[in-house]
């Protein structure tokens, strides 16, 4: 219950760009990293230099959350938006999250969705579950989830770690899997 709840409190904060009121409203205390530093990024040359990266820990969560945006003035979401979530050792979530959870951030609340093809992509970490979106007509994009790690029983554990977010192309530019499967090999979670 507490991992819904801190999912609850993270994402608004998230895709409204982590202002320091709200952070300290939800009791997160949020530090920007370095990229050298960050437990999270998309290793693709579009993508360097273009990071922002922040982490948050709250004891009463168990967990550390781990934040990387890339942002554009393109459009209104940001290029890219991963969220890490890092839980401490003895802990796990007992479900999986999937895309369709993305989908209930508060940025793509109200606007122009069009859902498309939902898939699943094989990367280092296990499967990736993907849900394509077109975002106000012109822009394509994902939204992706994924639960790996061990910890507990099969039955009561979906994994240690997971990973939420979206990346959207520039506008009036395909979403094809060949590039899903380009970024989800790219996306790097460091130990």
């Amino acid at each position: 219950m507490r991992l819904f709840l801190a999912a609850l409190l993270l994402c608004p904060l998230v895709l409204q760009g982590i202002s320091a009121a709200a952070a300290q409203d939800a009791g997160l205390d949020w530090q920007s990293v370095r990229s050298n530093d960050t437990k999270i990024l998309i290793d693709l040359p579009e993508a360097t230099g273009h990071g922002i990266f922040l982490k948050a820990s709250d004891d009463s969560f168990s967990s550390t959350f781990h934040v990387a945006r890339y942002k554009t003035d393109k459009f209104k979401l940001d290029r890219a938006m991963l969220v890490y979530i890092e839980l401490q050792p003895g802990y796990h979530f007992r479900i999986a999250r999937t895309a369709e959870r993305v989908l209930k951030w508060r940025s793509l609340q109200g606007a122009d969705i069009d859902l498309g093809q939902r898939l699943q992509l094989t990367t280092d970490r296990g499967l990736l579950d993907v849900q394509r979106f077109r975002f106000e007509n012109n822009v394509e994009c994902a939204a992706i989830a994924q639960t790996w790690g061990v910890s507990g029983g099969e039955l009561s554990s979906a994994g240690t770690d997971q990973l939420l977010g979206y990346l959207c192309e520039a506008p009036d530019v395909a979403v094809t899997t060949d590039r899903l499967l380009a970024v989800a090999q790219a996306i790097h979670v460091r130990d």
